[in-house]
């Protein structure tokens, strides 16, 4: 097995079988890092080698019954199954997962989309930035409306940025400082 994901993002799950789980207890089993496999179907196959193998379980019937990763799950990795997708976010970089991650969070969903890239696709086309707080993004938005430099010193030491903010925020998605057109 060779590591075929270069991506920082990270995921592994403790696999076992329900059929030892029930007789022994779901803690005899062995940790598999996702990173190291090229796509689901090379996982399952290494995790029921692994449990006929080492646990005895001829027919197994798999179970993660634990998980860790470094992005958000959502429903992506369960005790019963895990989904394609998530070699499809394993593949991601840094930047992209953030930004998927931030558009899953302003959603409230990960919506409808039938892969990571339509969903990532949809999330870039809509992002229109990301800002540390409301008077930065009130203050860039503004300035690329309008000339600031034109405005006397009195006025625009005395504009509310963080106001303006949020005002101009009720025209987006914001999720943890990244900004989505609203569709």
């Amino acid at each position: 097995m060779t590591t075929l994901i270069s991506s920082t993002a990270t995921a592994s799950v403790f696999v076992t079988s329900y059929a030892v789980g029930n007789q022994t207890g779901f803690a005899n089993g062995k940790w598999f890092d996702l990173t190291d496999f090229s796509d689901k179907d090379e996982f399952i196959e290494a995790a029921t080698d692994y449990v006929t193998e080492h646990l005895g379980d001829e027919d197994p019937e798999l179970c993660f019954s634990d998980y860790e990763s470094s992005f958000s799950n959502n429903g992506l990795i369960s005790e019963g199954g895990i989904s394609a997708k998530v070699w499809e976010i394993l593949e991601l970089t840094n930047d992209d997962l953030e930004i998927l991650q931030a558009y899953i969070g302003a959603l409230g969903s990960s919506n409808s989309c039938d892969s990571i890239s339509e969903l990532l696709e949809q999330a870039q086309n809509t992002h229109i930035g990301h800002w540390s707080d409301q008077s930065d993004f009130g203050y860039d938005q503004m300035a690329q409306r309008m000339d600031l430099d034109s405005l006397p010193c009195e006025i625009a030491g005395s504009i509310d940025w963080e106001k303006v903010g949020e005002e101009l925020s009720w025209d987006y998605l914001e999720f943890d400082g990244h900004y989505f057109i609203n569709q």
